[in-house]
């Protein structure tokens, strides 16, 4: 007989050893090279493998004296995930590379275990601080949410940084609860907050819905915000410098040097205003930008190689970070002229892109393993087979959560509602133009508790 008062705790290691046993399925299946004719490992390319070259890069200067600190090169991509993979590899003395190939079966599901087992932990630890604030059938129905969804747990099997990105939203949401206006609490709100930046560039922007949601506690309430947004502020920066802080060790003249957030917008979005506005074809449209680059390369006197007309960008040496800062602003800088200047031609762009991210894509991390790039899923039969099921899993998502939404307005509080939408809709706004589910995976999070609202409970969530 199971304890009903102890069910959350089955539910939550039926979901964990589900997850163990797709991680190890996993890398039963695709830890190898023999998946792909390119020699990539079916894991670990793209985004996952800058992780895995960064971390192995601190491995491999921290054998040679350096401290850890000291260790590997600026930051390129995510602060944190490259670290976690070097204090894992590191303590468990698992070499990452042989021959500049990754190791197989060297530590991988121990890995992962480990990481899933923080997110099912902090799920327990949430429960327990909602379970007397929130009616029995919403709290169970929100931890079955985050244990099964399968848009969310997929990740868990897997070395993107969303999976941490969900394990951190688990922390901010476990003082969530206890919205008030106390400065510690407030402090500790913008650490947390800040903790999402660290496993994704795209999170430097999270103190707007913060201040949004002030202004609001401030009409509300007709309460001062200035020293509760201060404090949150300030534990915000010191999450925020503490990171530039660590990467400014790496050398004299290195930094954090935010490449992802600069170089979005001008690979996927300026091409396609160019586009737009000169009806040209996309390879004119590169082909216009690149030739600008030059110019102002040469005029600033960047050193670079390969000049190559089908890339975009401009290839400079690893080693020469000043120039590679200094490009990186430029192509920020370039990005947000074309887009100021062209406004209507970039919201025609973003509007239609915005449609792509919201339908949800439970089979993503899967594909990445089987296929060898996205060019290849995108043009296979599977693709279209899975438009079709995704549209109306899609579908039946949105409805739901569209009548638990109305639901949530009879029992949580206003202000908790209007900061949870914020928090939804950040990601839509901020990454939309990438039109790409996974970005919009970690706004599912926040949604659990309207999902959840769907039992029609009438009592209020206690959040004073």
């Amino acid at each position: 007989m199971i304890n009903k008062s102890h069910k959350e705790i089955y539910i939550l290691i039926f979901s964990f050893l589900i997850t163990s046993i797709v991680a190890k399925f996993y890398l039963n299946k695709f830890d190898n090279f023999n998946s792909y004719q390119n020699g990539n490992h079916p894991m670990i390319k793209s985004s996952v493998g800058n992780h895995w070259s960064e971390a192995n890069e601190i491995i491999e200067d921290y054998k040679k004296g350096k401290s850890f600190i000291q260790s590997g090169s600026y930051s390129e991509d995510e602060f944190l995930p490259p670290k976690l993979l070097a204090i894992y590899h590191l303590l468990t003395n698992q070499e990452m590379y042989s021959d500049n190939k990754i190791n197989v079966s060297n530590g991988k599901l121990y890995y992962l275990i480990i990481k899933n087992f923080f997110y099912f932990f902090l799920i327990f630890i949430f429960f327990r601080v909602y379970k007397n604030l929130i009616h029995n059938k919403i709290i169970y129905w929100l931890i079955i949410y985050l244990a099964f969804l399968p848009d969310i747990i997929q990740y868990l099997p897997s070395y993107w940084n969303e999976s941490w990105t969900i394990i951190f939203q688990i922390l901010l949401l476990i003082i969530l609860f206890k919205i008030n206006f106390g400065l510690r609490y407030n402090f500790l709100l913008g650490i947390l907050s800040a903790c999402l930046f660290l496993t994704g560039q795209e999170y430097l922007l999270y103190p707007i819905i913060f201040l949004i949601y002030y202004f609001f506690l401030k009409i509300f309430y007709k309460i001062k915000i200035f020293k509760i947004f201060l404090r949150f502020t300030l534990g915000y920066s010191l999450i925020l410098f503490g990171s530039y802080f660590v990467s400014s060790f790496k050398s004299k003249n290195q930094n954090e040097n935010f490449y992802g957030m600069k170089s979005a917008l001008y690979i996927y979005v300026v091409p396609n205003i160019i586009i737009e506005k000169k009806k040209i074809s996309y390879e004119e449209a590169r082909k216009s930008m690149k030739n600008e680059a030059l110019n102002w390369a040469k005029k600033e006197g960047i050193n670079f190689k390969n000049v190559n007309d089908s890339t975009l960008l401009l290839n400079i040496e690893r080693d020469d970070y000043l120039s590679i800062k200094k490009y990186n602003n430029y192509i920020f800088g370039y990005s947000i002229k074309k887009i100021f200047f062209n406004f209507h031609y970039g919201l025609k762009y973003f509007l239609k892109k915005i449609p792509h991210m919201l339908v949800l894509n439970p089979f993503f991390v899967h594909n990445f393993y089987e296929y060898e790039s996205v060019a290849n899923f995108l043009s296979s039969e599977k693709h279209q087979s899975n438009i079709k099921i995704r549209l109306v899993y899609s579908f039946i998502f949105y409805l739901f959560l569209l009548y638990g939404f109305f639901q949530s307005l009879k029992i949580y509080k206003p202000e908790f509602i209007f900061l949870l939408v914020l928090l939804v809709l950040y990601n839509l706004f901020v990454l939309g133009f990438l039109g790409t589910p996974r970005y919009f995976t970690p706004s599912l999070v926040y949604m659990g508790f309207f999902f959840a609202a769907i039992v029609k409970q009438k009592k209020s969530i206690n959040l004073t």
